[in-house]
C-alpha cells in the first residue's frame, strides 16, 4: 500500500510546484545484502513489510507523502520546509530505521542512510529525486547510518566523475594507455634501486599519470 516509484514521482511533479518550498528525503537500508545473504528473500519481505507500516504512520503524522523507490529504498517529501541533518523528522527517521524489528526469534536492529535535495525554485522535481538518491549514496559512502544534503558542490563532484569515467572509458576502448617505469635512488648509495611501473593515459597534448 506505498506507492512505487513511478506513482511517488508523477505525484510530486503534479503536486510539488516550482515556486513551493520543499524537501524530498531517500532514505536505504545499510547492509540489506548482507540480511538477504543471512535469512532469506521471505524473511528480509518481512522486515521491508514491517518498516513500511511503521512508514506510513510516521508519514501520515508528519504529512509526508511516502513512497518506495525499490528494494530497501525508500522516498520522502515535506511542503513548506527545506530539511537538514538536524530537523526533527530526520531525526525521527533514522531513529524509525534504528528500531529492533521482531523476526521469529531475532530482533533485527537496522541503519539507514539518508539523501535530502531542497527546492531551489529551477530544479524540477524528477530531478530532486535522483538528487536526493545521489546525496543517500555519498552518505552511505562516507559514514552508513548518516544523513548527507545535496548541494552544488555534490553536483559539481558528480559531473567531474562523470567526466573523468568517460575519459577512462574511452582510453580503454582505444588504446589509450601506456606504460612507463621511474627509477628509484637509494637515497644512501644514490643508486637506483629498482623501478616504479606508472600506468599513463594518453591525451591529444602529451600525457597525465
Amino acid at each position: 500500500d506505498i506507492m512505487n516509484r513511478r506513482a511517488a514521482a508523477n505525484f510530486l511533479k503534479k503536486h510539488f510546484s516550482l515556486e513551493e518550498e520543499y524537501s524530498v528525503i531517500v532514505a536505504d537500508i545499510d547492509g540489506f545484502k548482507s540480511l538477504n545473504e543471512t535469512y532469506g528473500y521471505e524473511q528480509t519481505d518481512e522486515i521491508l513489510k514491517v518498516l513500511g507500516e511503521k512508514l506510513k504512520f510516521f508519514a501520515a503524522r508528519n504529512d509526508l507523502v511516502l513512497g518506495r523507490q525499490g528494494g530497501d529504498e525508500f522516498l520522502l517529501a515535506a511542503k513548506n520546509i527545506h530539511m537538514n541533518e538536524k530537523h526533527p523528522i530526520i531525526r525521527q527517521l533514522i531513529s524509525i530505521f534504528s528500531e529492533p524489528i521482531k523476526l521469529e526469534d531475532e530482533k533485527i536492529r537496522l541503519a539507514a542512510s539518508v539523501g535530502i535535495s531542497n527546492s531551489d525554485g529551477i530544479t524540477p522535481t524528477d530531478q530532486h529525486i535522483i538528487n536526493a538518491e545521489n546525496a543517500m549514496f555519498v552518505a552511505k559512502k562516507h559514514n552508513k547510518n548518516s544523513v548527507f544534503v545535496y548541494s552544488e558542490e555534490l553536483k559539481k563532484q558528480a559531473l567531474e566523475e562523470i567526466s573523468i569515467k568517460e575519459k577512462l572509458l574511452e582510453a580503454f576502448e582505444n588504446n589509450g594507455f601506456y606504460m612507463v617505469y621511474q627509477p628509484q635512488i637509494n637515497s644512501r648509495t644514490k643508486h637506483i634501486s629498482g623501478y616504479e611501473a606508472l600506468v599513463r593515459m594518453k591525451t591529444d597534448r602529451k600525457s597525465v599519470v
